[in-house]
């Protein structure tokens, strides 16, 4: 996990996140790193994970985990981890729905047999564990991509966070990962988004340098903290070099490569 991204989002490395609907998105640069750290975070702290692959193999995390020293096949075998192959999921949904007919797929059925998925292995992994695991999904813009209404995406994002608080005593993790549509224009993926922006605990974009590429500072993360009851609203802007174990983080501009 990047120690300097939780004194960032002002969470303890050994805290769990109880109750997080954390939304991350990136624009002109990949930020599927967060997603790395995410799902690191969670099961170095005991929380079991659900992870959603929607757009990346179990062995491209599974290579990636390794570097922070993190087995994820091992967290399989002793049931820390359920990997869902979205994809593969939606496909043989759409092809079983296919073989029953001419009909035309039906988009709500593809996505709750999706959902309900999700909630079987999330209330799996809580009754092995004996507390509430963390759904991560990698990238819920493919959804749109791949022409799922954006009305319905939002929906099934819904129900994901309601699945989260459904008990009265611990919450769930609920982290999802998307483009934001900014710098290809995407209204949609802008209107998932902004849904996301005004629900998550937590919104983490990060974005290139609007001064182009530079090799010493490879973007900016924004943080937002969302107002709540108990809570303040908040916002951080820092600047971003990413390396291969680690990330180091700057206050905007006070890198000697951007001065």
């Amino acid at each position: 996990m990047f120690l300097e991204i939780n004194n960032l989002i002002d969470v303890k490395q050994t805290e769990r996140l109880n109750g997080w609907f954390a939304g991350i998105s990136e624009s002109s640069v990949e930020g599927s790193f967060l997603v790395h750290h995410f799902l690191s975070h969670s099961l170095k702290t005991s929380t079991p994970v659900c992870f959603v692959a929607l757009s990346q193999s179990f062995g491209h995390y599974n290579a990636i985990s390794q570097k922070f020293g993190t087995n994820l096949t091992t967290q399989k075998e002793t049931n820390k981890l359920v990997f869902v192959e979205g994809l593969k999921l939606l496909g043989n949904t759409c092809c079983k729905d296919c073989d029953k007919g001419d009909n035309p797929i039906d988009d709500k059925s593809v996505l709750t047999n999706l959902l309900q998925s999700i909630s079987t292995s999330y209330k799996e992994l809580k009754e092995k564990n004996g507390c509430s695991p963390t759904i991560i999904i990698d990238n819920i813009s493919v959804l749109t991509i791949l022409g799922f209404d954006t009305r319905d995406v939002i929906t099934f994002c819904h129900y994901l966070h309601e699945l989260i608080h459904e008990d009265i005593g611990e919450k769930g993790c609920l982290v999802l990962y998307a483009s934001n549509g900014k710098q290809n224009g995407d209204d949609q993926m802008k209107i998932l988004w902004n849904w996301m922006c005004h629900n998550c605990t937590v919104t983490m974009e990060v974005c290139g340098l609007a001064t182009g590429y530079c090799k010493d500072v490879h973007g900016e993360i924004a943080v937002k903290h969302r107002h709540s009851l108990t809570k303040p609203g908040k916002e951080r802007r820092m600047q971003y070099k990413l390396t291969d174990k680690n990330i180091v983080l700057f206050a905007a501009g006070m890198s000697s490569a951007v001065l």
